[in-house]
């Protein structure tokens, strides 16, 4: 009795004990909540990151892991709406190629039986340290788990001071004038980590000078090496379907030929390996218009790089076509919301694999400009049976491009009469070839057009 009488005097202290425990375990995870307004501004952290909690469990056919080239070449929203297949983007600009294990474990939390695809090009690296804003990139944005802090122990264990890394609110404290709505959750816009980024859309930049395809190899620096080995470790261990690619970039020959090298050992332990850089003209890259720096596409680009892969997926793994079914309407609405907004930037025919040529681009000449009217004037592209001209303005079509004439191979001008005043107009040109039917194969084409703004009265 004594003895229970003192156990009952001790119980309560341990109710106190435990009770203080919890209440510290709550206000941490409160604190870590809060602190997730404080990161770097990242739209990628929000529509790739935050929204893949929001897809059912174990529901997508695959998952890409990488950085900032894996959401700029692969759309999910354009997989999903030529091949009905869910294929997110579990990416990050600059992703350190250390943290792609941790990744990879993040994801399977979600989807453990999901394809996953691993982008090469993270392990190009020279193996020296990720800087600060890769690393805020990679950790501010995944939830708080076991597999975040080794990840950030990972990454930063030779750091002096990594503090911030694991507390944001360090380095961000002052941020209360610019926080955005996507700081404070995932956007209400979600088109399925497909990227809204204005240089996608608008912009390019002609590669064609610096671009090479390299069939050496190089030697993997060490600590590169034993990342990725500890990958494939784990990707062994437990049993995860992976699939690697090489996606098409310019590179330097080093890193070119460490990527060969890292292909040589994928392809000797049996792993699938799929080089796209060798594949840059069988997908219908062109150098020239598909890309707005040297390591990303733009929209023209990506539409081809995402209907050859998602060809080959769908050619290749048992993915079925969910489009229209019950429990994909999410995926069946970002379609629709995001090919209306590239609508303005991209041509009808661009999504039809069946109708690209090889056909060059037409070099486009100056505006002639006379009051109202405009005249378009181009250079042959050998072999074309004809040019479609297409034109776009603010004020008409919603700044859509939209077919105004078909001319035969002999003519190389057009005059666009009776235009508004003080107007700026931008058109294109767009070679052709066509068969008996006259159903028409389409060229490449300059994919910002040439510009001028009409007289001031007509």
């Amino acid at each position: 009795m004594p003895f229970l009488k003192r156990f009952g005097a001790i119980k309560p202290k341990w109710k106190n004990a435990l009770r203080a425990l919890l209440f510290c375990f709550a206000l941490f995870i409160v604190f870590d909540h809060f602190q997730g307004i404080f990161v770097v501004d990242a739209a990628r952290g929000t529509t790739n990151i935050r929204n893949y909690y929001k897809e059912r469990p174990d529901s997508l056919d695959a998952v890409y892991l990488g950085g900032s080239n894996v959401h700029a070449f692969w759309q999910p929203v354009f997989g999903w709406d030529e091949y009905g297949i869910a294929v997110w983007n579990f990416s990050m600009d600059s992703m350190p190629h250390d943290a792609i294990k941790y990744y990879l474990i993040e994801a399977r939390k979600k989807q453990p039986n999901a394809l996953y695809l691993i982008n090469l090009n993270v392990f190009k690296t020279n193996g020296k340290a990720p800087t600060d804003s890769a690393i805020h990139w990679a950790a501010d944005f995944l939830p708080l788990s076991l597999n975040k802090i080794r990840m950030l122990f990972d990454i930063t264990g030779d750091m002096e001071d990594p503090s911030e890394f694991f507390f944001p609110i360090i380095r961000f404290h002052s941020r209360w004038d610019s926080l955005k709505p996507l700081a404070l959750g995932a956007s209400d816009v979600d088109y399925k980590s497909s990227i809204q980024y204005s240089p996608f859309i608008s912009k390019s930049e002609d590669q064609s000078s610096k671009y090479n395809i390299y069939e050496e190899k190089s030697e993997v620096p060490q600590t590169v090496l034993n990342v990725f080995y500890e990958l494939l470790e784990y990707i062994d261990a437990n049993h995860v379907n992976v699939l690697f690619l090489e996606v098409p970039q310019v590179l330097s020959k080093q890193e070119g030929q460490r990527i060969n090298t890292l292909e040589a050992i994928l392809k000797e332990r049996g792993y699938p390996c799929l080089d796209l850089m060798d594949e840059t003209f069988e997908i219908g890259l062109n150098p020239q218009t598909d890309f707005y720096n040297t390591l990303h596409t733009n929209v023209h680009g990506s539409i081809k790089f995402s209907d050859y892969l998602g060809r080959y997926l769908v050619e290749n793994y048992h993915f079925s076509d969910k489009r229209g079914q019950a429990g994909w309407e999410s995926w069946d609405k970002a379609a629709e919301g995001y090919m209306k907004y590239l609508s303005p930037w991209t041509l009808p025919f661009e999504r039809a694999y069946a109708k690209r040529s090889d056909l060059d681009i037409p070099k486009l000449n100056n505006l002639k400009i006379s009051g109202c009217d405009i005249t378009v004037t181009w250079k042959e592209a050998k072999g074309a049976d004809g040019y479609q001209i297409y034109r776009k303005s603010n004020s008409e079509n919603g700044g859509y491009w939209h077919l105004i004439a078909t001319v035969d191979m002999q003519t190389l001008s057009f005059e666009d009469k009776g235009l508004r005043a003080s107007e700026q107009y931008t058109y294109t040109v767009v070679p052709f070839l066509a068969d008996e039917e006259n159903d028409f194969l389409y060229g490449s084409f300059n994919v910002l057009g040439v510009s001028g703004k009409t007289g001031g009265s007509k």
